[in-house]
């Protein structure tokens, strides 16, 4: 673009309503030929939106150097970041950038690095840096790595320099060197990103930094992304939020409340103080060629993925892309407008938006994220052994894909999502700080065999103290190494209320309940050795326990005995959604408003306010009136101006308009 035609782009952003502009600084396009770096177009945005009354978000490319290098073969393409020539050419492009905008009146805050990922190369560079690093974890000790692994090195520079038959690839091979392998790829991701803050805040101490993990649900490790590890290195997180990419493990109809987990798992982990995060990318048009899947939403699909962000308290959307790009594998593809620059149909849906938040300034400018009383744990660890256990499977529908420690937080999120409830999600690395803060109502522990050491000690100490925890499949059974931790015995046996002694198949078995008030098994059952000393909610039809609540200290422990929360990553199952619900009934959360069913096509969600709660209604149905249930005596101010008193426990019908949306602040009576 010419420098007058980037003006004419900012100006229709504004025209449209949007506010802020993320800007990607293709290196590229700043500097075409060695040490001839071109600002004019990049001025004529930055200048634009100042006048405009926006502001910028640039997105460094500092890992993306410019074709004449003949380094990479794209323009977003990451470089060999083992090279010192080419950080130290990145470190010249940060200070340029840094020098030009990190005074400007419009600079808002930096991405360091577009959905950050990297898979590591074994070469030597980083084969003798995955030595050091070892070296350090282990604190100098090899036979420490030794016991976790069939392997016996002498010292840690053997490491990688073996020659046995079948290497990491034997089917019995142990797992530790893969796993390990998967976490020192998060810590040189996590590096990077530090060397590139650093290197920003040697020129700019004021403007926040910021990145944006993609795919939350999924586990992505390999490639260098711990959305946990990322919160460490900025101020705050944003998420890409692409249903074709991120959402294609989800049933199609559920990809409205794929976009809400996105954000809640984002919100989750962001640093903020102030609860700050955003979707820093969600889809802006059709995809045909690029993504997982060619599709796209629809103005008024569009206008609910937006809602689900600002349902889930996101501060900020923004989107890919305002305008096309023209060449590659997304040309064509993913923007707002049309090719001339006139508004498509989701385009006039995103300033439809932006004009309720003005209408609504009141409303939404003072609000805050809900602080649940739901946490959903996580854990990097199991993660990571799921992705080496797996051999490379990734269906859904198989109990052993790689993704199957991910998809069964999502499951959790989307059964509690159907109920109307507010969830957290919280990485078991930080469970410790975050219960020490103030312990949540009700801890799920989803698909949890593997728990780091001395989780399950701090689990058991939160139910002593009074908490709930609810969990599925056998917890804590295995190490993150993939061994059987027997050493956990009593502390197992003390958690599940009996000693395990087998895990039986149950996925053909004639007498799986379906959709039944008890829930349906799975892929197996966990056997216990004594009858539960506790409530048995439920019984196989054989009379084995299948669901039960045992008592520890103050707080107790409710137990399903199968691989549980998986299964609603793929269908609603409203009537074991209610099950559970009137199982944890004395100690599910009370929001100002709820739904008075579990359903599949209507989202419910609070935000906080200074005043009361702002409540955020979609639906995906034909339906155009929802019923919800106060919890107190109030008054609702609807998006149409409409005042309606309610009285607690009497159901109240709420009007959405033709997208399917509503939305209003309720006022609790005192």
């Amino acid at each position: 673009m010419t420098p007058a035609e980037a003006s004419v782009w900012v100006k229709r952003m504004r025209d449209a309503g949007l506010l802020r502009i993320r800007l990607f600084m293709v290196w590229d396009f700043l500097e075409p030929e060695p040490d001839r770096w071109t600002f004019s177009t990049y001025d004529a945005v930055f200048d634009t939106a100042q006048e405009c009354g926006m502001d910028v978000v640039p997105t460094l490319m500092s890992i993306s150097p410019p074709g004449w290098m003949l380094r990479t073969g794209g323009v977003q393409a990451v470089a060999n970041l083992e090279d010192p020539a080419i950080i130290e050419e990145g470190d010249r492009y940060i200070d340029t950038i840094v020098q030009r905008w990190g005074s400007h009146p419009a600079l808002h805050s930096w991405i360091l690095w577009n959905e950050a990922s990297r898979i590591l190369p074994r070469n030597s560079e980083t084969m003798a840096r995955f030595r050091q690093w070892l070296c350090d974890r282990f604190q100098g000790e090899i036979q420490a790595m030794n016991a976790l692994q069939f392997r016996r090195y002498s010292d840690f520079d053997q490491v990688g320099r073996t020659r046995e038959e079948g290497g990491m690839e034997l089917e019995f091979a142990t797992y530790a060197e893969g796993v390990l392998w998967q976490e020192f790829t998060v810590v040189e991701l996590c590096r990077h990103l530090a060397r590139i803050g650093k290197r920003i805040r040697m020129q700019d101490s004021v403007h926040p930094l910021h990145v944006n993990p993609h795919n939350l649900c999924g586990a992505l490790q390999h490639a260098g992304q711990s959305v946990w590890k990322e919160a460490e290195v900025v101020d705050f997180l944003g998420c890409s939020s692409h249903p074709v990419w991120h959402a294609t493990r989800f049933p199609r109809h559920n990809w409205l409340q794929a976009v809400g987990m996105f954000a809640d798992v984002c919100r989750s982990a962001s640093p903020s103080d102030s609860g700050e995060f955003w979707v820093s990318e969600l889809q802006g048009g059709t995809t045909r060629l690029s993504a997982m899947s060619p599709d796209g939403p629809d103005r008024n699909e569009l206008a609910r993925w937006i809602w689900a962000g600002i349902g889930a308290g996101a501060s900020t959307t923004l989107f890919w892309c305002f305008n096309w790009r023209d060449e590659g594998y997304e040309a064509g593809e993913w923007a707002l407008t049309r090719m001339d620059g006139s508004p498509s149909p989701r385009l006039e849906a995103a300033t439809e938006v932006a004009n309720e938040m003005e209408t609504h300034r009141s409303w939404f400018s003072a609000t805050q994220p809900w602080d649940p009383e739901i946490w959903i744990l996580r854990s990097d660890a199991a993660e990571r052994l799921a992705a080496v256990e797996s051999h490379g499977e990734e269906g859904v529908h198989s109990p052993r894909n790689l993704q199957r420690v991910t998809d069964s937080a999502s499951g959790a999120g989307m059964l509690f999502s159907r109920l109307g409830a507010e969830v957290r999600y919280v990485e078991e690395n930080g469970l410790k700080q975050a219960l020490d803060e103030g312990p949540p109502r009700i801890l799920v522990v989803p698909g949890l065999e593997v728990l780091s050491e001395g989780l399950l000690e701090r689990l058991l100490e939160y139910v002593t103290a009074g908490g709930l925890v609810v969990a599925d499949a056998c917890p804590g059974w295995k190490d993150p190494f993939g061994r059987l931790a027997t050493w956990r015995e009593t502390e197992l046996t003390r958690f599940l209320g009996g000693r395990c002694l087998d895990l039986e198949s149950w996925r053909n078995a004639a007498d799986v309940p379906g959709d039944q008030p008890q829930p349906a098994g799975w892929w197996y059952r966990t056997i216990l050795s004594k009858p539960v000393d506790g409530d048995v909610h439920s019984t196989w039809t054989d009379g084995v326990p299948q669901t039960w609540t045992h008592r520890v200290g103050e707080g107790a422990i409710c137990m399903i005995g199968t691989w549980f929360f998986h299964r609603f990553l793929l269908g609603p199952y409203p009537e074991t959604s209610r099950w559970l619900r009137d199982i944890l009934s004395s100690a599910f959360p009370v929001l100002p408003l709820r739904k008075d069913v579990a359903s599949d096509d209507t989202v419910l969600r609070h935000l906080q306010h200074p005043e009361g709660t702002v409540i955020v209604l979609i639906s995906e149905s034909a339906q155009r009136e929802k019923d919800l249930i106060p919890a107190f005596k109030g008054q609702l101010e609807w998006m149409d101006g409409k005042r309606i008193s309610v009285s607690d426990q009497v159901s109240v019908r709420l009007p959405l308009d033709h997208r399917g949306i509503g939305y209003g602040l309720f006022r609790k009576e005192s």
